[in-house]
């Protein structure tokens, strides 16, 4: 049984047509829900933009909001990670042996599928069993209210929750998974994880 539910929406350069390579991780937010109270912990978020090799282009920085200036005022993907697992050992989400305390959610599969590991094996980063598996909360979604969302805009449609910021933001998606995740709580949704490598 875990204390904490860990929402993250990663963004990542890209551009309108076709694959970008690399393909880096511009935008690093997580925040966390503490499943004995159901309150979403907006006093302890973890935000980060991410330097990247290449320039963010213009389709990325229209899409996610995120600049170039941004990008480059920020710290490499390698020094956000650590400091994302300080974050977590700060917390006691998770112990100096790797146990962990929490259940890491996102919208979609992409995040943990595909983006994270390809972000760690461009970093020299080895990936750590606990982001190896994660909870797709649009699965839980769809068996919760017998509702297939078309994406995070479907699902806070359905729950007549507003859209707060900019959609593909990083920091804001993050925000709208956590209210929606918030509410499934309040509907008694047990949250497990869905998803591995």
């Amino acid at each position: 049984m875990v204390d904490y539910l860990i929402v993250i929406d990663f963004e990542a350069n890209c551009k309108k047509d076709g694959i970008i390579y690399p393909q880096e991780i511009i935008e690093f937010p997580a925040i966390p829900i503490n499943l004995k109270t159901n309150e979403i912990e907006y006093n302890n978020i973890f935000h980060h933009y991410c330097k990247i090799d290449t320039k963010i282009t213009d389709f990325a920085t229209k899409l996610t909001g995120i600049t170039q200036k941004q990008s480059d005022n920020g710290k490499t993907f390698k020094e956000v990670y650590k400091s994302f697992k300080l974050w977590l050992l700060f917390n006691n989400f998770m112990e100096y042996d790797g146990t962990c305390n929490f259940i890491i959610v996102t919208c979609g599969n992409w995040d943990f599928e595909h983006m994270f590991p390809s972000q760690c094996k461009y970093s020299g980063i080895q990936i750590p069993t606990i982001f190896k598996k994660w909870c797709n909360v649009k699965e839980l979604f769809n068996k919760k209210y017998n509702f297939k969302p078309n994406g995070l805009i479907g699902m806070l449609d359905y729950l007549k929750i507003k859209l707060e910021g900019h959609h593909h933001s990083g920091i804001d998606d993050t925000k709208n998974i956590a209210k929606i995740c918030k509410k499934m709580l309040i509907d008694n949704t047990a949250f497990h994880e869905t998803n591995h490598l």
